[in-house]
C-alpha cells in the first residue's frame, strides 16, 4: 500500500511524499503531479507542401535555456479529444494546420521516478505558413523546418539543447535503427 501527503500545494503542480513498504523497510519517495490533467501529446509534423519536418526552439526556465523539440502540450481542455489537442496546440505552436493523423501512439510516461504525466505522441501531417501569432503569453517558441539533412547537423551539434523524445526520433528519421 501506498500513503500519499501533500507537501506542497502549487498553482499548477503539487508536490507529495509517498510512503510504501518494500523488502520489510519504508520507502520515502518525493514526486510532483499536476493540478488537473497529467495526460499529454507531443506531435511530430511533416510539412507535405515543404517536404521538411517542423521542430520547435522554445525557452525553457529550468534548464536555462532554448531547447529543440517537437510542439506539445497537454490535453487541457474540458473533456478533449487527443485529435483536438493535437490541432490545438499544433496551432497554438507553429500557426500550422492539421492535415492527417499517421498514428498517434499510446499514453507512455515521462518521467516516471518523478511524476505521473504521461504523453502520447502523434505523428502528422501539416500545411500552412509558420507563425507565432497563436501561442500563448507565456510561452517563448520558434518554430522551423528541416530537412534530414538539418536535422543530422543539429543532432551532431554538442551545444544544442534537445528534448529527450525528439532527440530519438530525430535520431531514428536520420540514422534508423541503431543495432542494424
Amino acid at each position: 500500500m501506498i500513503t500519499s501527503k501533500k507537501v506542497y500545494d502549487g498553482k499548477f503542480l503539487d508536490m507529495f511524499v509517498d510512503t510504501y513498504q518494500h523488502n520489510e523497510k519504508e520507502i520515502k519517495w518525493e514526486r510532483c503531479s499536476r493540478k488537473k490533467n497529467t495526460n499529454a501529446v507531443a506531435i511530430v509534423p511533416y510539412h507535405i507542401e515543404k517536404n521538411k519536418f517542423v521542430l520547435i526552439s522554445e525557452f525553457r526556465i529550468p534548464i536555462r535555456g532554448r531547447e529543440i523539440a517537437f510542439p506539445a502540450g497537454l490535453l487541457d481542455k474540458e473533456n478533449e479529444s487527443i485529435e483536438s489537442a493535437i490541432a490545438r496546440e499544433l496551432k497554438e505552436e507553429t500557426g500550422l494546420d492539421l492535415v492527417k493523423i499517421h498514428r498517434i501512439s499510446p499514453m507512455a510516461f515521462n518521467t516516471s521516478g518523478m511524476t505521473d504525466e504521461a504523453i502520447s505522441i502523434a505523428y502528422v501531417d501539416v500545411t500552412g505558413e509558420l507563425s507565432n501569432k497563436f501561442q500563448e503569453e507565456t510561452e517563448d517558441i520558434t518554430a522551423f523546418l528541416a530537412s534530414k539533412t538539418d536535422i543530422a547537423y543539429l543532432l551532431n551539434h554538442p551545444d544544442i539543447k534537445w528534448g529527450a523524445k525528439a532527440w530519438i526520433i530525430c535520431d531514428m528519421l536520420v540514422n534508423g535503427n541503431p543495432f542494424n
